[in-house]
């Protein structure tokens, strides 16, 4: 099983084939698209690319753990990033 680097939540453990996947959709979609212009960040791409392999590999996993996983990845200099997702994900009264 591949793994998130530096990712301890097991829900986002992946085979390598879907991960291989993943890999494939990423190049193809950079093969059409620019790598330089903002709104095809590498931050959004790559997580996007990773749950669309596991619908198509038949090993889905949730989106609230991939979207985990990508920010507290993309936040990991700051030690109080899960807490801020928590708060973000919290019901408004």
């Amino acid at each position: 099983m591949a793994r998130f680097p530096g990712s301890d939540p097991p829900s986002c453990a992946s085979p390598q084939l879907t991960i291989a996947t993943a890999t494939v959709f990423c190049h193809r979609f950079y093969a059409v698209h620019a790598h330089n212009k903002f709104e095809h960040d590498w931050h959004v791409v790559a997580p996007a690319c990773l749950f669309l392999a596991g619908k198509v590999e038949e090993t889905p996993k949730a989106l609230r753990d991939v979207v985990y996983v990508s920010y507290i990845l993309r936040h990991r200099k700051d030690p109080d990033a899960a807490e801020k997702l928590k708060e973000k994900a919290r019901p408004q009264p």
